[in-house]
């Protein structure tokens, strides 16, 4: 008990400390202040307007539907249409674009004779953590793609999920990290609070003061 007062004693000479000089109001409210609001536009993994270049070597109307559901999801933004797999290298190889989309020719013709149909999506793996969004989120499309074709066909899916996310349904990434970046950022500034504490001690002549202070060494 006695080791909590002397405790208390000291944060209560720190505050008073801190609150009276305009230096350390400053570094205590201004920095976490603009650091949150940064963070909260920086701190995000949610993947948005990809550039993406298609070569669409089939030109039917199954090809055109799934460039259709693949643009107006919002996370992909079409950059350039290639003319060659050699375009595709090109532009990623450049950095111009992120996902190159290739449709073989025989994909509309699959789709209507009922044969499994392939795409083929090349991600630019420098990037990692995108690529591997964008990836996933156009395998995602894909899938809901064929679900649709299937149940226009007559058939149906044998199972079907429908899945919630509850308190953040759009699944925006910041909302799960703000939370730990306001306790970084507080352990920071308390660090940061301490260290101004000392240097100001020594700037001001008083700092074997803090050995008479009730908290032991």
């Amino acid at each position: 008990m006695d080791f909590l007062v002397r405790i208390a004693s000291l944060v209560r000479k720190e505050l008073l400390a801190v609150l009276r000089d305009k230096k350390s109001r400053l570094a205590l409210i201004i920095p976490p202040i603009i650091q949150i609001a940064i963070f909260g536009y920086a701190a995000t993994m949610n993947v948005t307007r990809v550039p993406y270049a298609v070569l669409d070597k089939d030109g039917g109307e199954a090809a055109a539907q799934y460039i259709a559901d693949l643009e107006g999801t919002g996370i992909f933004r079409r950059q350039a249409a290639a003319a060659t797999e050699k375009d595709i290298d090109r532009m990623i190889d450049n950095r111009e674009i992120v996902v190159g989309l290739t449709i073989p020719p025989d994909f509309s013709r699959s789709i209507q004779t009922g044969r499994p149909a392939s795409l083929q999506l090349i991600a630019d793996g420098r990037n990692t953590n995108t690529a591997a969004i964008a990836l996933s989120y156009g395998q995602q499309i894909a899938s809901a793609y064929g679900a649709d074709l299937l149940s226009q066909n007559g058939g149906s899916s044998p199972v079907e999920i429908e899945s919630r996310a509850w308190f953040n349904p759009n699944l925006e990434s910041r909302w799960n990290m703000m939370p730990g970046l306001i306790a970084a950022l507080s352990m920071l500034q308390t660090l940061l609070l301490a260290a101004l504490s000392v240097a100001r001690e020594r700037e001001q002549g008083t700092f074997d003061q803090l050995l008479v202070t009730p908290l032991t060494p």
